[in-house]
């Protein structure tokens, strides 16, 4: 006589139990392993936060000679804080009470990677507001990311630099939106949602998968892709030899189609503001300068090498078409800040157009970051004086 169903042994729902308790087990073993990996790395192996290019708590030295880079001298030391930020001191969390955190962002014009920590613009700033107001405390910290553009900052900040608590940030950025053409630059590469943003800030294992998956994304350009500097500054030399290699073309017609970057860095700019505002965190804006001119002489010219990473069949533009593009990307920047009624630095305006200030196309030489941090200093006197 067959079996009924009632008096059948149910073999499958205890193999499923079965199941469910190794599962279970599984990933409480596995969790409590990652748990403590965190926690080694925390203490031992610090990652600095994805967007910043440097790692914890690292001191190296460029060695620089000044032929590739006039207005420099070597060696210099570049030195992070152990959230990969370069700054004097540690930038601690919870701030502490009477402390105004300044921290600065942008690209590599921010980043100095060839400047010495105490020549560096973010470094100037501190340094001036300490001596003239000894009885505040005061930190500058630098989070510039060398190929970083508007919409890597809007994630950058949302992500990685609002938590830091900051008073102020100062942000100078649109040379990145321009050679990159406007390609690449979706504000969604590295944003992982809220839980995503969380378990960066607070894992090290996070942070490292992260920063794993930005090395290795394809989705982005090659031509989009940040540029690698050699100690030396070598990199310069080859940069030139191409640069020089590449035509210039008779007119700026062959580049009409190319996408325009400044709609996208507006909008950009608006979120940046949006999440300043939101944070009750002061934005200052700083237009990106440059040695740009139509009347260049010969040796300024050869120190060029940016200007052929846009070509169109073989040829870059004219001069006259990268100024436009600049021009409307800093106008754009002008135009948020009267809307928002922001503080603008017009260091494009300002800053003069020669090896004075620059040793290529926008990088700062020694001469220049203090030119810069001159013009920014005197914003935050008023602040301190009314104390």
């Amino acid at each position: 006589m067959t079996p009924t169903t009632e008096n059948t042994p149910d073999k499958s729902g205890s193999a499923r139990r079965r199941r469910v308790f190794a599962g279970a087990g599984i990933f409480l073993g596995a969790s409590a392993g990652l748990l403590v990996a965190d926690v080694a790395q925390w203490l031992w192996l610090p990652c600095a936060l994805p967007s910043l290019p440097r790692a914890a708590n690292v001191v190296y030295e460029m060695h620089v000679t000044g032929v590739e880079t006039p207005g420099l001298k070597g060696p210099t030391r570049f030195t992070t804080e152990s959230h990969g930020l370069r700054c004097r001191t540690e930038v601690v969390t919870p701030k502490p009470a009477g402390l105004y955190r300044i921290i600065c962002m942008g690209g590599s014009t921010t980043e100095c990677a060839y400047l010495d920590d105490a020549d560096a613009w973010p470094a100037l700033i501190e340094a001036e507001l300490t001596a003239r107001f000894p009885h505040e405390r005061i930190q500058v910290a630098s989070a510039g990311v060398s190929g970083a553009t508007s919409a890597d900052h809007v994630t950058q900040l949302a992500r990685d630099l609002l938590p830091l608590e900051p008073d102020c940030v100062l942000l100078m950025c649109g040379l990145n939106d321009h050679f990159r053409r406007g390609a690449g630059t979706s504000a969604r590469a590295g944003m992982m949602g809220d839980a995503g943003a969380w378990l960066i800030r607070h894992s090290m294992t996070a942070r490292r998968f992260e920063r794993a998956r930005q090395r290795l994304t394809t989705d982005t350009p090659s031509d989009a892709r940040p540029f690698v500097q050699d100690a030396a500054g070598a990199f310069y030399a080859e940069k030139r030899k191409a640069c020089a290699a590449t035509p210039t073309a008779a007119s700026a017609a062959a580049f009409a189609g190319l996408p325009d970057p400044a709609p996208g860095f507006a909008r950009n700019l608006e979120r940046i503001a949006d999440l300043c505002a939101g944070a009750g965190v002061r934005l200052i804006l700083i237009t990106h300068p440059s040695i740009y001119r139509s009347d260049l002489s010969p040796a300024e010219r050869r120190l060029l090498w940016m200007t052929a990473l846009i070509t169109v069949d073989s040829t870059q533009p004219p001069m006259e078409w990268h100024i436009r593009r600049l021009a409307r990307l800093n106008q754009a920047m002008a135009a948020v800040a009267d809307a928002r009624g922001l503080t603008l630095i017009d260091a494009d305006g300002r800053l003069p157009k020669d090896t004075g200030t620059f040793y290529d196309d926008c990088h700062l030489n020694i001469s220049g970051s203090r030119r810069l941090a001159a013009l920014i200093t005197p914003e935050f006197t008023a602040l301190f004086q009314d104390k």
